[in-house]
């Protein structure tokens, strides 16, 4: 009887921790953006973020050697829900303003690029385009 209540517990420990390590890495917690850098002499990828069209985030993207970015050095962009603090990422926005070697001013911005977001999914942006003729940014498919 000793031994069939020790197994019983140990069955117990091995489910209940089994239950919270797949709570702690739960992906329906979050919502991922893979950047994809096409244009040449990029080095730094400044972004923009909006919900229902409004400003809610910025932030940049660069290689921590400080080289150029090409579309083989993707970058990845990871928020939990509680970064939202309740917001609808249904209408979540981005956009991108890529910089040059040593630049401290932009080379352009690109178009806003609108995405139905939702907790789980990982979605994948491109940036291509140049400073002559302009840059853009679109989602992979």
């Amino acid at each position: 009887m000793k031994k069939v209540l020790i197994y019983i517990l140990i069955i117990i420990i091995c489910v209940v921790g089994f239950l919270f390590f797949k709570q702690k890495n739960n992906n329906e917690d979050f919502v991922t953006f893979k950047v994809e850098c096409q244009s040449k002499g990029i080095y730094m990828i400044f972004y923009r973020m909006y919900i229902n069209g409004e400003r809610y985030a910025d932030g940049g993207i660069s290689n921590v050697d400080h080289q150029e970015l090409s579309p083989d050095k993707i970058s990845t962009l990871k928020f939990p829900k509680a970064y939202f603090e309740g917001n609808d990422i249904s209408k979540i926005s981005f956009t991108l303003s890529p910089y040059g070697k040593d630049s401290e001013e932009e080379m352009g911005t690109t178009n806003e690029l609108k995405i139905n977001a939702k907790y789980g999914s990982t979605y994948n942006i491109i940036l291509d385009g140049n400073k002559e003729e302009g840059f853009i940014i679109k989602l992979k498919k």
